[in-house]
């Protein structure tokens, strides 16, 4: 057991320690309520503080704003000293100046200038080319008209260097046309001493022929009897002449006459000629004719019966539109045999029956000889009302088909004239010939007339039988035929 006196002594020294600890914990609890007391004080101050500097600038843009000394500063490693308040105002007078010129005015001034450009700039006509965007800053704009000046200065550019190249092919040709004017004036002289020498040639040409005349003047003089001499002379040949050619035209009036008896006339012509005959009539309109192969003749050719006992009539006028030939009926030949042939018969006349024996004609057909036949005028072949030239070309195409020739005019060589519808003269009043149409039709109608007649008076002059179209279709038997094929 240790001794008693150590043991006090710890404890002693154990309580010191600990009233030293007590007081030191309450020094510093007192120290730690008074700093807390300051700081609190601070504290304050510095939210008192920062109040105040958020009304000026917010702590968000605080940093771009430390950024304005060096973005601010002509050199970025060396930014301008002095407070951001000083730098934002020294920047906002540049600012100014760089828009208004002048440091020393107002903001909304500079605002307005610009705003107040932009628009002069957009509403400026010489600048519509310029494509400015609607809500443009002042730099957009800088740069659209820097863009647009540069264009304009290329395209001036050109311009000037067209118009230089213009210039100079202007030059040239001016210079080409005093060349050619140059040209013109040499040619103008040459052409005035041409023109002198022209005219002097002339004037001794005058004199010249004046001399002649002259000498002709007295030639003329010596002559004159001689040629009254022979103009009598003249005058006892042409009358001699008349007399021969009185002689020649007795004589070739008396050749047509001697002619005549050879051509086929109105009374006794070719056209009483029978072509065939009827060598028996079967029941259903059939009969039969007494011609063949060997006799010329084809299907469809038409025929016009006569009585056996009447006998064929006269041609008489052959233009006459009165008593025409018409006969017993017509046929119509629908197939060719050896030595007969098969014939529809196409119409019978009211009161007359066809029978064994009757005689049938066709003025174009002859088995022995092709009959020659002139057509002239127009023809009403499809019985309109109408007459027209092209009919004619049916008139031909029959005598063709039916072994007959056409001619090409009127001559000795033609045995038939076959002639249209007569031509007539229109009557106008005195104030429908006023009328330039009128009087063209007038006058083509007088032609029409015109040539009419001389082909008729050719034909009568030559004793060549004349036939109108109906009396053409009744001698050939077509004349029914024609009516149906127009009603088909």
């Amino acid at each position: 057991m240790p001794p008693i006196q150590q043991q006090q002594t710890s404890r002693t020294g154990l309580i010191t320690a600990l009233v030293i600890s007590i007081v030191f914990a309450l020094g510093f609890l007192i120290w730690a309520f008074m700093s807390n007391a300051d700081l609190n004080k601070a504290q304050q101050a510095l939210e008192s503080q920062k109040a105040k500097y958020d009304k000026v600038i917010g702590a968000g843009s605080l940093g771009d704003l430390t950024n304005l000394q060096s973005q601010f500063s002509p050199d970025p490693e060396k930014p301008r000293s002095g407070t951001l308040v000083d730098v934002a105002a020294e920047q906002r007078a540049a600012l100014v100046k760089l828009i208004n010129g002048d440091a020393s005015g107002s903001e909304k001034k500079a605002v307005d200038d610009v705003n107040a450009a932009v628009a002069s700039i957009k509403a400026n006509p010489a600048l519509k080319d310029a494509t400015i965007p609607q809500n443009a800053g002042l730099t957009t704009v800088i740069k659209v008209l820097v863009a647009k000046a540069a264009s304009d200065a290329e395209n001036l550019a050109k311009a000037q260097a067209e118009a230089k190249a213009a210039n100079a092919n202007l030059q040239a040709a001016l210079a080409n046309q005093q060349a050619e004017i140059g040209k013109r004036d040499d040619a103008v002289k040459a052409a005035q001493t041409s023109a002198d020498k022209t005219v002097a040639d002339a004037k001794a040409a005058i004199d010249d022929k004046q001399k002649q005349v002259d000498d002709f003047a007295a030639k003329a003089a010596a002559s004159e009897k001689a040629l009254t001499d022979a103009q009598a002379q003249q005058q006892v040949e042409m009358q001699t002449a008349k007399a021969n050619l009185d002689k020649v035209k007795k004589d070739y009036d008396a050749l047509l006459v001697k002619y005549a008896q050879f051509k086929p006339n109105t009374k006794e012509s070719i056209v009483r000629n029978v072509d065939a005959t009827i060598t028996q009539v079967s029941a259903d309109n059939i009969c039969y004719i007494n011609l063949g192969f060997g006799d010329h003749i084809n299907s469809g050719m038409t025929f016009e019966v006569y009585g056996k006992n009447e006998g064929v009539p006269k041609l008489d006028s052959g233009s006459d539109i009165l008593n025409m030939p018409k006969g017993k009926g017509s046929l119509e030949v629908i197939n060719v045999g050896q030595n007969s042939s098969q014939c529809r018969i196409i119409t019978t006349t009211p009161g007359t029956t066809i029978s064994q024996g009757d005689l049938c004609v066709n003025i174009v057909y002859d088995r022995n000889i092709k009959p020659t036949f002139f057509v002239y005028g127009k023809f009403d072949m499809d019985q309109n009302g109408v007459a027209t030239e092209g009919e004619a070309d049916v008139i031909k195409n029959l005598i063709t088909r039916w072994g007959g020739k056409i001619a090409d005019k009127v001559s000795n060589d033609v045995d038939f004239v076959v002639m249209g519808k007569e031509p007539s003269v229109p009557l106008y009043t005195p104030d429908e010939l006023t009328s330039p149409l009128n009087a063209q039709k007038l006058a083509e109608a007088k032609a029409q007339v015109d040539a009419y007649d001389k082909i008729r008076n050719e034909a009568i002059s030559l004793h060549i039988p004349i036939m109108n179209q109906n009396r053409f279709l009744y001698y050939t038997g077509y004349f029914e035929t024609s009516k149906k094929v127009q009603a088909q």
